[in-house]
């Protein structure tokens, strides 16, 4: 709807696909200029951590547990393995990878089944 539209007029969004972002996922500050592009500047601001920002994926993990340890009701992104997976607390939403002959992984799974110290590459929440 009009989210798309605005960032595809804004240049957001790769005009040879229609389809991909043209900021890396793990970049904090790229998901910063999304959300603003979409509900304007000073509204609402990107936080977490990122292997961009020099974070090993150790770390990483550890500030998602830590975050849903100390926060249970918070609603954010994971970057696994180069996927994107939403979450509710502990509860994922994923719509699947492309490709996985498995399909999603399971709706209100635990995110911390899926992410791990090897593989989590970034976390971000909107507040």
């Amino acid at each position: 709807g009009d989210m798309y539209k605005t960032l595809y007029e804004k240049g957001m969004i790769n005009k040879d696909d229609g389809v991909a972002v043209n900021v890396g996922i793990n970049d904090l500050n790229g998901i910063q200029r999304l959300v603003d592009t979409i509900v304007g500047e000073n509204k609402l601001y990107v936080e977490g951590f990122s292997i961009n920002k020099g974070l090993s994926t150790l770390k990483v993990n550890d500030a998602l547990e830590d975050l849903i340890e100390k926060n249970p009701s918070t609603a954010g992104c994971v970057r696994i393995n180069g996927h994107s997976i939403l979450f509710y607390g502990n509860q994922t939403y994923d719509t699947g990878k492309p490709g996985n002959p498995y399909g999603p992984r399971k709706y209100g799974s635990k995110i911390t089944d899926w992410a791990n110290e090897k593989n989590t590459n970034s976390i971000y929440i909107l507040k």
